[in-house]
C-alpha cells in the first residue's frame, strides 16, 4: 500500500466524519407568493438555500405548507447553493435561472400569508410564517415582488429578517438575494408590556430565545425595584413574566435593563425599555381641542389633544381614528397640549407661534374632508375617549376664506365639555394654535370685556424696553372681531392698525409707533380707539390714552 493511497484514504475518512458530524442546514430563502404583474415567470416559487459547508441530499427532507407536507425529490444540493421549488408546469420557465425542482404536489401559496416549513424526518429544520405586510412598500404588496431573507444564518422566524426584493426583475430565483446581509442582527423589541402590582408581563417580537437560559440576573429595574425574584414563561401567550418584591407605583416611569439574550443563534442586547403603570383612564380625560381639516396651500391637517386631568397619561398604543399615535411610552402631562400631524416642519412653517415640542409627527392621519367629518380618539384598550363631529359651517360666517383656519374648542373645563363648542381660531393668532392654548379659550368666570395697555408710555429707541405699544385684550366671548385705530391728540388719523380681525378670547397687539405710510410718529399724546363686535349684534367701544416719549424724555 503506497503512501499516496493511505493519504487519500485518510482524507476520505475525514470527509465522511465531517459530513456526519456537521449541522446540515437547509433554509427557506425566498418566497414568491404573488407573481402577478411582475417581470419574472408568472408562477409561484420557493427558493431553498444550503447554508452549510457540505452537500445535502434533499430526499431526506419534506416541505410543509401549513398542515400539509410533500417530500422533496432526490437531489444533492451543493454547499452555499440554491434550488428553486415550483409546480410541474413552471419547471421549463425556471430552468434558465439555475437549480430547479418540481414538487409532486404543489400547494398554492396564499398572497396574504401562510406557514412554510422544512423537516428532516420529523425534525423541524426551518419555518417561516410570512405575511404580505412584510412588504414595506404597498405597491410591492400588490404583486410581482418576492420576499427575500436578509441573513440566512438566523435560525428563527422573524419579520425583521425579511423584506421585499430590490432586484429589477422583482426577485432573485436561483441566485444570491438582492438584500442579503450576513452581518445583519435581529432587532429584538418589546411589543407589549403591562404592570400589575409587583409583576411585569413582557411580550417580544419573537419567541425564539432560549427561555431555559434566562435567569433573574438578566433583568433589573431602577427606582429601587432591582432584580426579579422569579421568572415565568407562558408558552401559549409568548409572554415572559417577571416577579419582584416591591409593588410598582402608579404614574411613575421605570426603566427595564436587560443583559444580552441568545436569540436566533446570536447574543442580542435588548434596548432599555420604559415602563409606566397608568391609572384608569376615563372618557374625556384627554379631549380633542383643535382640528385643522382645510389647511393652507401646501399645508397639512392636524388634530390637537389636551390632558384635562391632574395626572400624566401614557398615549402608547392610543389611536387617532385607526392610526396609532405612538408605539413607545408617550406621556402627556396635565394641562398639556399635543398636536398630531404628518409633517411637523410644514406645520411650524405655516404657524410660527406653534410650540415644536408639543407637535408629534405621525406616519399618517385619517383623512379629514374639508366639508365635514369625524375625529375619534381611542385608548390602548380601544375605549372611545373623545369624538368630535365637525362641519365647515361651524366656522364663523363672517370669515370669507377659512383655508388654514382651525376649529378650536372654546372651553377645556371638564364641566363644560358636554357643550362641545368649537369655533374658528383667531386670525390675530395666525389662524391656528398648534401645541398651545386655544385662541378662543374662554374663562367662564370673566364677566367684562377688557382692553388695557401693558404701559401707557412708549419710548421707541430700540433699547428693548417699551419700544412698542402693547394692547392687551380679554373678552368673555371668543367670537368678537376687532378694529383698532390710532389718533394723535388733535384727532388726526395716524394708523388704522387692525381691521375686522377675529380676535379670539385673549391676546396682545403691538404697534411699532409708525404711521401707515411708514413715517415714525413724533413724541406726544395719542389716543387708541378699539371697537369689538360679533355676529350676535353685540358691540363695544374702548378709548385709551397713551404717550410716546422722545429719546431725551425717556431718560
Amino acid at each position: 500500500m503506497t503512501a499516496r493511497f493511505l493519504l487519500y484514504s485518510l482524507l476520505f475518512i475525514v470527509q465522511i466524519c465531517t459530513l456526519n458530524n456537521s449541522k446540515a442546514q437547509i433554509v427557506i430563502n425566498e418566497i414568491m407568493s404573488n407573481p402577478n404583474n411582475g417581470r419574472l415567470p408568472n408562477y409561484e416559487y420557493i427558493e431553498l438555500f444550503n447554508s452549510s459547508r457540505i452537500p445535502i441530499q434533499l430526499s431526506e427532507f419534506t416541505f410543509g405548507y401549513n398542515n400539509n407536507r410533500v417530500s422533496l425529490p432526490e437531489y444533492l444540493l451543493a454547499p452555499q447553493q440554491y434550488v428553486i421549488l415550483c409546480n410541474q408546469e413552471a419547471l421549463p420557465a425556471f430552468e434558465r435561472y439555475g437549480n430547479v425542482l418540481a414538487l409532486s404536489r404543489w400547494y398554492i401559496l396564499a398572497n396574504t400569508g401562510a406557514t412554510l416549513q422544512i423537516f428532516r424526518n420529523s425534525t423541524l429544520i426551518d419555518a417561516v410564517s410570512y405575511r404580505n405586510t412584510w412588504h414595506r412598500n404597498t405597491s410591492k404588496r400588490n404583486g410581482g415582488w418576492s420576499l427575500e431573507r436578509i441573513n440566512p444564518n438566523w435560525t428563527c422566524n422573524l419579520r425583521e429578517n425579511w423584506a421585499s426584493s430590490e432586484a429589477l426583475n422583482g426577485g432573485t430565483p436561483g441566485r444570491r438575494n438582492s438584500i442579503v446581509d450576513r452581518n445583519s442582527r435581529p432587532q429584538i423589541l418589546l411589543t407589549h408590556s403591562s404592570i400589575t402590582a409587583n409583576k411585569i408581563n413582557l411580550t417580544f417580537n419573537t419567541s425564539s430565545f432560549n427561555h431555559q437560559q434566562i435567569t433573574v440576573d438578566d433583568f433589573e429595574i431602577n427606582n429601587g425595584i432591582g432584580k426579579p425574584t422569579s421568572i415565568q414563561w407562558n408558552e401559549s401567550l409568548d409572554t415572559l413574566t417577571l416577579l419582584f418584591v416591591k409593588d410598582f407605583e402608579e404614574n411613575k416611569i421605570y426603566i427595564l435593563m436587560t443583559k444580552p439574550i441568545e436569540i436566533c443563534s446570536f447574543f442580542v442586547k435588548i434596548p432599555n425599555e420604559k415602563l409606566f403603570k397608568q391609572t384608569t383612564v376615563n372618557h374625556q380625560d384627554i379631549i380633542i381641542s383643535e382640528i385643522l381639516f382645510n389647511p393652507k396651500e401646501g399645508g397639512v391637517d392636524f388634530v390637537e389633544v389636551y390632558n384635562v386631568t391632574n395626572l400624566p397619561i401614557n398615549l402608547k398604543n392610543w389611536k387617532i381614528g385607526n392610526r396609532t399615535i405612538s408605539e413607545d411610552i408617550l406621556l402627556i402631562d396635565p394641562d398639556e397640549y399635543l398636536a398630531l400631524t404628518i409633517n411637523k416642519a410644514i406645520l411650524s412653517l405655516h404657524y410660527p407661534s406653534a410650540i415644536a415640542n408639543n407637535i408629534l409627527q405621525l406616519a399618517s392621519l385619517p383623512p379629514y374632508p374639508n366639508q365635514q367629518g369625524n375625529v375619534m380618539l381611542f385608548s390602548a384598550n380601544n375605549l372611545l375617549i373623545d369624538s368630535v363631529y365637525y362641519n365647515a359651517n361651524m366656522h364663523d360666517p363672517i370669515l370669507r376664506n377659512v383655508k388654514g383656519i382651525s376649529l378650536e374648542r372654546q372651553s377645556t373645563n371638564r364641566f363644560d365639555l358636554q357643550f362641545n363648542t368649537f369655533s374658528s381660531a383667531s386670525t390675530l393668532h395666525e389662524g391656528a394654535t398648534p401645541g398651545y392654548k386655544n385662541s378662543t379659550s374662554v374663562d367662564n368666570m370673566l364677566k367684562k370685556n377688557k382692553i388695557f395697555f401693558t404701559s401707557k408710555t412708549v419710548s421707541p429707541n430700540n433699547d428693548f424696553y417699551e419700544d412698542f405699544l402693547e394692547i392687551n385684550y380679554q373678552f368673555n366671548d371668543a367670537d368678537y372681531y376687532i378694529n383698532i385705530t390710532i389718533y394723535n391728540d388733535k384727532g388726526t388719523l395716524i394708523n388704522r392698525l387692525i381691521r375686522n380681525q377675529r380676535a379670539g378670547s385673549t391676546g396682545i397687539i403691538e404697534w411699532n409707533t409708525l404711521h401707515e405710510n411708514g413715517k415714525k410718529a413724533t413724541a406726544g399724546h395719542y389716543i387708541m380707539i378699539a371697537e369689538i363686535y360679533n355676529n350676535k349684534g353685540q358691540k363695544e367701544r374702548f378709548k385709551k390714552a397713551f404717550v410716546i416719549v422722545s429719546d431725551i424724555l425717556s431718560y
